[in-house]
């Protein structure tokens, strides 16, 4: 151990405690709203009810569910162009069919 460090803790005076009238009402509040369970209530999402960790949970898992929704969409559009791309493979062969008869 440094003796320099023995003395410099022994030298700093005591921290002063301040106390503020009604701000330690509220930091326990929060305290209690922060360590609180959350709940998965869809009355959350619509009314803007609960506490700050519901409404926060409710903003996470909508855009959660927004980013599935996009990809679902993507995935969508390639499944619809694939098979867009079959009919459209199958329609030229009618008709090149129907030409062929023609000729």
């Amino acid at each position: 151990m440094d003796p320099r460090n023995d003395d410099a803790i022994a030298s700093k005076p005591p921290v002063k405690k301040v106390k503020i009238k009604g701000v330690s009402s509220i930091v326990k509040k929060l305290i209690e709203e922060l360590s609180s369970e959350t709940s998965q209530d869809s009355e959350v999402m619509e009314k803007g009810t609960g506490g700050f960790f519901d409404l926060y949970n409710t903003i996470i898992n909508m855009e959660g569910q927004e980013e599935v929704a996009k990809r679902d969409v993507i995935k969508s559009y390639y499944n619809f162009g694939k098979h867009l791309r079959i009919v459209m493979i199958i329609i030229r062969k009618i008709i090149l069919s129907e030409q062929l008869k023609h000729w």
